[in-house]
């Protein structure tokens, strides 16, 4: 499949890396983030050598730098996210954080937390993070002075097994908690952390366990989407309150989930290997659409550029096209009969 290499977005172009060359452009993706000069930041491969590289664009994806700190590329890096100025990579197995506070012109180094793996890191957008992983157990650490300083959050009330770890993390502002996901090995967790009253509870589970989770989205109505292996979906609402609700849609998949986003006002879009794509619906949890490529790319994390109303970028595993260019509204029924389509992009009609 050719993927759309150019885009409009409004009155702004933007240009995909889905085959241009740079001395640091990796061949494979596994986080995207943006931050509020519309630079784009990446981490991939998460193989190879030198795995988890750090990089940035600054001309919407036409070429690629490596970042570095005290000259040396940053590596080793497993996830990265941004709100305004502000760019935080966590540093994988080495528990490195890396945070520039300039819209990536200059970098700084946290080692406080370089005991424990870190995998995933998401932000409310009004300077608090959390970011999760493990050190042989479920491990969390949250920052509120916009990823300068990051304290352990405690978890030593909950009863989680052995040799567990969290995957993933979310922020929802209605809810008024972070959703942390994850998996025993075997089975699917997930753990709730109230910033402001310190308290975490682990989520029951209705009935048998899901499988392994590997990440999770927020809509800011209330709602979580978690994905996981073997296409696991489990959709969560009202959590925090007496009456939560948890479901699990079927899509009826085989390949594992690795990324799932929201899209505003209609619900979530999820995709993971066979760049498999699934919408689910946010008030019912209800899977709306599938589309199953047949390729041999992953999806592996969604990038909502500011401004757009849709997910227009995802980072791309395995394939040779770091970055594709993904057209879900067809999904949710809400793409005009008279609207022109865009060319070579995924639809996610039936």
């Amino acid at each position: 499949m050719h993927w759309t290499r150019k885009l409009c977005v409004g009155l702004l172009p933007l240009v995909l890396a889905g085959g241009a060359q740079a001395s640091t452009l990796s061949e494979d993706f596994v986080s995207l983030a943006e931050d509020g000069q519309a630079n784009l930041y990446a981490v991939g491969p998460d193989t190879g050598s030198p795995a988890g590289l750090l990089q940035r664009s600054t001309d919407s994806g036409t070429t690629w730098t490596a970042v570095e700190v005290g000259g040396s590329p940053v590596v080793a890096t497993s996830a990265v996210e941004a709100a305004g100025s502000t760019v935080v990579a966590v540093g994988g197995e080495s528990g490195a954080i890396y945070r520039s506070g300039n819209d990536g012109a200059s970098w700084s180094t946290n080692t406080s937390l370089t005991l424990f793996g870190l995998s995933a890191i998401a932000t409310d957008g009004n300077g608090n993070w959390l970011t999760v992983g493990d050190d042989g157990e479920p491990y969390a650490a949250a920052s509120t002075d916009d990823g300068q300083n990051w304290t352990e959050v405690g978890l030593s009330s909950l009863s989680l097994p052995g040799l567990s770890s969290f995957t993933g993390v979310a922020w929802d502002e209605t809810a008024g908690l972070w959703l942390m996901v994850g998996t025993t090995g075997t089975e699917g967790i997930a753990v709730t952390y109230n910033p402001d009253s310190g308290l975490v509870a682990e989520v029951s589970w209705p009935g048998t366990p899901p499988g392994p989770l590997t990440a999770v989205a927020a809509d800011g109505e209330g709602n979580f989407l978690a994905v996981g292996e073997q296409g696991t979906l489990v959709f969560f609402s009202g959590l925090g309150t007496d009456t939560p609700t948890i479901s699990e849609p079927d899509p009826g998949l085989s390949q594992d989930l690795h990324a799932v986003t929201r899209i505003p006002g209609r619900g979530f879009l999820a995709g993971g290997g066979d760049a498999v794509q699934v919408s689910v619906s946010a008030g019912a949890g209800e899977v709306l659409a599938l589309e199953t490529n047949g390729e041999t790319g992953t999806i592996e994390d969604y990038l909502l550029p500011a401004g757009a109303s849709l997910p227009l970028l995802a980072a791309n595993g395995y394939s040779g096209e770091p970055i594709l260019y993904l057209d879900p509204l067809v999904a949710f029924g809400d793409r005009a009969e008279n609207a022109p389509p865009v060319s070579n992009t995924v639809s996610l009609a039936n």
